[in-house]
């Protein structure tokens, strides 16, 4: 007697009657067919019990763990981090991410940047959870999470701030390990913000806060790791909100371009500017630049506030080539910049729409912005020379470049760093090193810049040294960029006799 459900599932066999000389008969046909069905209905329950066991657990795994890695997700972090607190047995948080993930993405494209965040998961969980050793109490387990993008999060229960950061160091190690992908073997750099778990911690995002705190430090400081300091709460919530308005700040263009002339050392005519980052908040009143532009790589949102930047310099200086005034503008940009396949093609789209000739546009890098990446910045950097853009080598002896590579850029100029200016102006004896810049810049053919020139004096030495261009307090501070054609109006040059 077969038993149906959604094709057979079974047969009901029955033998064997002890009645003597008596056969089963159709009513006995019909009683077994009424148990054969009930029976397929019970296991066709049961098995619909099953599955629906089965997609509870699934869903239940799926709300808890991150679908690419497998990791646990935030929801689970946030539980592990409730009984770890339960259970005060103390620890620490840690929060991580990948310093250049974004490149991976742009460059190897989004299924590269998606296996590499596999193998960092799985570095991170066989780091923290598969190498306990046996016996460790449940509660003393640590977790391995990813929160979203390259963001990892790792608990460690039960140890101190000192060993955190220590396992912090060991981890770092493990993720930055050679990556092998798509044939090629690929390095990647990780900053780590150890959080350590104080007596009365409430909850897990307030530990994350200070983890972000540490993982901001880290980069800023570029040691890879970095533990929480107690802050005052004010520079927390400042960092935050910062954060929190940046995206709007750069679209409505909330942020104003200051320019800082540039004259001709010999005969002091003004031949251009360097365009300055300046953001008003109205809490926190001035932003220094340098800490927009940390939010802003913090955040992901450097490369729009880099054409944002761009694209006001090149807007000023359209407005002053219609009023008769021509003139260069420079603008620094960043390591991360540089390495921007894309960087040329948007720089060109801007140029074209301002009308501004290529050469009238200086980019000022950093030696060690250069040496971060050395290969593709130069790929970038030729990529703006065929443009006809100028680069100039910003903050120069200073940084940690080679003759070799320096050689190989396509630089036109570069800045003598305003320490060295300062020491000349103090002693003119103290040259040597001026001199050399100057010596090396003009053998490659490159112009030579002395910024943060503060006196007459120290304006004459850099000129006498060989200095083409001369920028600083002795010349002009810096003043918004609708200031300057007044401003060139009313200089008088004043020629210095070599």
């Amino acid at each position: 007697m077969p038993l149906e459900s959604e094709g057979y599932r079974g047969v009901l066999l029955v033998t064997d009657r002890t009645f003597e000389k008596e056969t089963f008969g159709p009513q006995d046909v019909q009683l077994f067919e009424t148990l054969a069905a009930h029976a397929a209905v019970t296991l066709e329950k049961a098995r619909l019990v099953d599955r629906l066991r089965r997609v509870a657990l699934e869903r239940e795994y799926d709300a808890l763990h991150d679908a690419l890695t497998g990791l646990p997700n935030r929801r689970a972090f946030n539980e592990a981090v409730a009984r770890t607190l339960a259970a005060e047995v103390g620890g620490a948080v840690l929060l991580m991410d990948l310093d250049d993930f974004k490149d991976v993405n742009d460059t190897l494209g989004h299924r590269a940047g998606d296996e590499l965040l596999q193998i960092t998961g799985r570095r991170l969980h066989a780091a923290v959870v598969e190498d306990l050793p046996d016996g460790v109490a449940p509660a003393l387990r640590g977790t391995v999470a990813r929160l979203g993008g390259d963001e990892f999060a790792v608990l460690l229960p039960g140890v101190g701030e000192v060993e955190a950061e220590a396992r912090a160091h060991e981890l770092l190690e493990a993720v930055i390990a050679p990556v092998p992908l798509q044939d090629i073997t690929l390095t990647t750099t990780a900053s780590f913000g150890v959080a350590p778990i104080p007596p009365g911690a409430r909850d897990s995002d307030e530990l994350l806060v200070h983890a972000d705190v540490a993982m901001y430090a880290a980069k800023a400081t570029g040691d890879g790791v970095a533990s929480y300091v107690p802050e005052d709460t004010d520079a927390v919530h400042r960092r935050l909100a910062l954060a929190g308005e940046l995206p709007a700040a750069i679209e409505e263009r909330r942020f104003e371009m200051w320019c800082q002339p540039q004259i001709e050392a010999r005969t002091g005519a003004v031949t251009g500017v360097e365009a300055l980052l300046r953001w008003w908040h109205p809490v926190y009143g001035w932003v220094p630049p340098g800490e927009v532009v940390a939010i802003a790589e913090r955040t992901g949102l450097l490369g729009r506030l880099t054409l944002a930047v761009l694209a006001e310099s090149l807007r000023l200086r359209s407005a002053w080539a219609r009023e008769g005034l021509e003139l260069d503008v420079s603008v620094n940009v960043t390591a991360r910049d540089i390495s921007d396949l894309a960087l040329p093609g948007s720089v060109g789209a801007l140029l074209a729409a301002t009308g501004t000739p290529p050469a009238s546009l200086v980019l000022e890098i950093t030696e060690s912005g250069v040496m971060s990446d050395p290969e593709r910045s130069l790929e970038v950097l030729a990529s703006l020379g065929r443009l006809g853009v100028g680069v100039s080598v910003d903050d120069f002896g200073t940084g940690h470049s080679s003759l070799a590579y320096l050689e190989r850029l396509p630089v036109h100029e570069v800045k003598i760093d305003q320490s060295f200016v300062k020491r000349l102006e103090r002693e003119a004896t103290d040259s040597t090193v001026v001199r050399s810049i100057v010596l090396l810049a003009h053998d490659l053919g490159m112009r030579v810049v002395a910024e943060g020139v503060e006196s007459d004096v120290a304006r004459e030495r850099v000129q006498a040294l060989g200095c083409e261009l001369v920028q600083g307090f002795v010349v002009a501070r810096p003043m918004p960029g609708e200031q300057i054609p007044r401003w060139v109006d009313e200089h008088v040059a004043e020629p210095l006799v070599g």
